[in-house]
């Protein structure tokens, strides 16, 4: 089955050398690219909350895509590093270790997968829908002339890890799932 996330954040505080002192995921939002555009969308505000979602409805064979995972792979892999202490792994993929990751990045830069081997075991296979489909979610929606807009959202409003969602910023990353979440299927299923 695959699967679609989004994930809002913010890394907008930084010391005097210019590295973030805050980087975090204040909201993320999945759906299963079944094809139905009412699908459930699932969603939450704190990478926590997401890491839980994963391990419990994830199964080994599916696949978790992020559009633009190298953006979204950046704050997955700093809370991993950073909050959970996960390892990189650079071995075979049977015999990853629990709370461990892996990657799939190419020396320019380019990300095309992650795996992540929770604390319990679960495995998590990540890859980059952008690499399927090439064009920003708004391009998207209106060359597929999906029923789904691009939303906005205020992108310099400060939003707090763990708070509950505003509805218009649940709207907003709910649109961005199911726009790439029907795409997928559309194109590719």
């Amino acid at each position: 089955m695959w699967w679609v996330f989004d994930t809002e954040t913010d890394a907008s505080h930084f010391d005097e050398k210019g590295k973030p002192t805050e980087t975090y995921i204040w909201a993320w939002a999945a759906v299963r690219a079944n094809g139905n555009p009412n699908a459930r969308v699932y969603d939450g505000s704190d990478f926590l909350s997401m890491m839980r979602f994963m391990s419990k409805n994830i199964k080994p064979r599916d696949v978790v895509f992020f559009h633009n995972l190298k953006f979204d792979g950046y704050f997955i892999l700093y809370a991993l590093l950073e909050d959970y202490g996960y390892q990189n792994y650079q071995g075979s993929p049977k015999d990853q270790p629990n709370g461990t990751f892996s990657t799939l990045i190419s020396g320019n830069g380019v990300w095309y997968k992650m795996t992540i081997k929770t604390q319990k075991g679960v495995v998590i296979n990540i890859q980059d829908s952008l690499k399927k489909l090439p064009f920003k979610a708004e391009k998207i929606a209106k060359d597929l002339k999906l029923l789904v807009e691009k939303g906005r959202i205020d992108y310099e409003k400060r939003r707090i890890a763990g708070a509950p969602l505003t509805p218009e910023d649940r709207k907003y990353v709910h649109d961005d799932v199911r726009i790439i979440a029907q795409a997928l299927h559309n194109v590719f299923i």
